[in-house]
């Protein structure tokens, strides 16, 4: 996937100029950059949640406008914000969510949430209702409600903020694994990247522009 002249401006003033950004598969990227630097900005143009004033993306040798490429974005890449939205149902009807949208169900739809829940570890939380968890469980389950549609990109806009230890350990481990699978992944977290050596390289956003540090 490689997204091409990507301009982003909000009142006039330009938050997002990215001339070329390539994520690869099986590649974990660190976006780096100070608050408002237009990092969050850029994760949502590449998730298709966000039109930006111009933009395309090369995927499998074809180029298309970011209006053209929505659809496709939003059954490629997932993007996951630092407080994640759940439904308000239980753990179990969010991680089919994704599924019953691409027609999984029956047996099989069982089977692939009950896989997901032990390979999240979340089992013990399967009817326990979205509002009752705490950040790290509410983000583990998140995590594992975008890993079980198989995407191609996972975007981590400050996973585990707020968290206290044992919950960002958990996190990690959820992450480092998705990292073992080929997942490609673009981060936002310091502690899941350079503390924990799992980028590959790392962007800065500086007055909307990427540079490689």
């Amino acid at each position: 996937m490689i997204w091409r002249t990507v301009k982003v401006s909000v009142g006039g003033r330009p938050v997002v100029d990215v001339d070329t950004m390539t994520i690869a598969s099986g590649q974990c990227i660190r976006l780096a950059g100070s608050n408002g630097s237009g990092k969050t900005t850029l994760l949502k143009v590449i998730a298709g949640l966000l039109k930006p004033d111009n933009g395309s993306v090369e995927m499998e040798g074809q180029l298309l406008e970011w209006v053209e490429a929505k659809k496709i974005l939003h059954n490629k890449v997932v993007y996951l914000h630092q407080q994640p939205y759940l439904f308000d149902t239980t753990v179990t009807k969010n991680i089919e969510y994704g599924l019953r949208q691409q027609g999984v169900k029956g047996e099989a739809l069982r089977s692939q949430v009950a896989e997901a829940l032990e390979w999240a570890q979340l089992t013990h939380l399967a009817d326990r209702h979205a509002r009752q968890l705490s950040g790290g469980e509410s983000q583990r389950v998140a995590l594992t409600r975008g890993r079980v549609v198989h995407p191609e990109v996972l975007l981590l806009d400050e996973p585990t903020s707020g968290m206290d230890a044992e919950s960002r350990n958990k996190t990690f481990e959820l992450v480092h694994r998705l990292r073992e699978q080929g997942m490609a992944m673009i981060l936002t977290s310091h502690e899941l990247t350079e503390e924990a050596g799992l980028s590959d390289m790392t962007y800065e956003i500086v007055g909307g522009k990427l540079r490689s540090i």
